[in-house]
């Protein structure tokens, strides 16, 4: 990835050297220092497009294999500057920590009381545990994708305890790191179909700055928290954020020459990624603290989005054949759950899936459930002709972990 120039003096610059003694690789400085950029902008500022504002919040995920470019350490500091800067600012909560859909949903809806605006920043350094390692039933991916635009107001599903959940003016950035493996194994699928990927930027690096043995130099943040408190300031006066002339033909002309791809992360991807150029441009001009958008704000948002979206494309390679499997799989298991007892015919169970899995997929899928004991076969003759087969669930079918038992088995 090609890191854009920065003015010296800046937020971006400031925060590049102090991160330059520690081996975390120099895109995770990067978008770390935009991630902090969103925490000062928060929801009090916008990108002023026509019907469609664009807020500041990111969804950034840190993506390499284990302790090769010390992603963990990268969130670890930005959460530590969060922290600093956000001791003045109560509106917006940090977490740090697993949290189910639920308590977010409560956590916004208290804030909402309180404040009269739902804002949260979610910074943790294992993707794994922030989403849960039960990869096919999760439901935090699902709810960063609503709330992904900064809704103004939002009812979420309430209780009988504490009644309904009402959320307005709402606002959520998050930041993350993840393995490449656990991505690819662990790709739900309505992580992709649902959206929650075309709203995340996948930043991938192999490699750090460089290799330090005995990490030094100035660790103290009051710096970057004051500039950071200067900027908070300045986006409460300015509010909006607009494209001067030449930005504005620049963004045109890239967003009228794209082309459409096929593969379905890329495809998603591009159905939010002029959003994705609006915010990074958005973020960099109010690092210039300029608050309009440059041409050159616009090309190298333009440059950071497309490296982010073949990142993204490779770590999701392959992914489209076992989400395919994983529907076909999720559908026949709940086909058999309906049939009880009584069983299905093996006709009527492969038209379930038709349009997921092609004959000869059906039947290794079929094979695999009945090697595992969670399908009962028989041949039964009720006329002249050739017997029909018959298939019957046992009870493996209730599982939590059946279809990836399943998949894993097939692998």
């Amino acid at each position: 990835m090609r890191i854009p120039k920065v003015k010296p003096g800046t937020f971006i610059d400031m925060f590049l050297t102090h991160m330059n003694n520690m081996e975390t690789a120099v895109e995770y400085d990067l978008f770390g220092a935009l991630w902090l950029l969103s925490l000062a902008c928060q929801r009090d500022i916008y990108v002023d497009r026509p019907t469609l504002p664009v807020y500041m919040n990111l969804y950034t995920i840190f993506v390499a294999d284990s302790g090769i470019t010390r992603k963990s350490t990268a969130v670890t500091q930005v959460a530590k500057i969060a922290n600093d800067f956000l001791e003045n600012e109560p509106q917006l909560m940090l977490l740090e920590g697993k949290t189910t859909p639920e308590k977010l949903d409560e956590i916004l809806h208290q804030s909402t009381g309180t404040h009269g605006t739902g804002r949260v920043a979610i910074a943790i350094s294992e993707l794994a545990v922030f989403l849960g390692l039960e990869r096919y039933t999760n439901t935090m991916p699902i709810l960063l994708t609503d709330l992904f635009d900064s809704p103004s107001t939002r009812k979420a599903g309430g209780s009988l305890t504490r009644g309904e959940v009402t959320q307005r003016n709402l606002f959520v950035s998050f930041l993350s790191a993840s393995t490449p493996s656990w991505l690819y194994q662990s790709v739900n699928p309505n992580v992709v179909a649902g959206g929650f990927s075309s709203r995340c930027l996948f930043v991938v690096s192999d490699k750090s700055k460089r290799r330090i043995a005995w990490p030094s130099g100035n660790t103290r943040t009051d710096g970057l928290v004051h500039r950071l408190s200067i900027i908070r300031e300045e986006v409460r006066r300015f509010k909006r954020i607009t494209l001067d002339t030449p930005a504005m033909k620049a963004f045109t002309n890239w967003y009228l020459r794209r082309t459409t791809s096929v593969d379905p992360f890329t495809a998603s991807f591009e159905s939010r990624e002029a959003d994705h150029v609006l915010r990074i441009a958005g973020l960099l001009s109010v690092n210039d603290q300029k608050y309009v958008i440059s041409v050159d704000n616009i090309r190298d948002a333009i440059r950071l989005v497309t490296d982010c979206k073949v990142s993204g494309s490779k770590l999701f390679e392959g992914t489209t054949a076992r989400t395919t499997y994983v529907l076909g799989v999720t559908k026949i298991r709940e086909t058999l759950i309906s049939a009880g007892a009584d069983g299905i015919g093996r006709a009527r169970l492969y038209n379930s899936v038709r349009g997921r899995l092609s004959n000869s997929e059906f039947d290794a899928v079929i094979e695999v459930m009945h090697e595992l004991g969670a399908l009962q076969q028989f041949e039964i003759k009720l006329g002249p002709g050739r017997p029909s087969t018959l298939y019957r669930g046992t009870k493996l079918l209730a599982s939590k972990k059946f279809t990836k038992t399943v998949l894993d088995r097939m692998a």
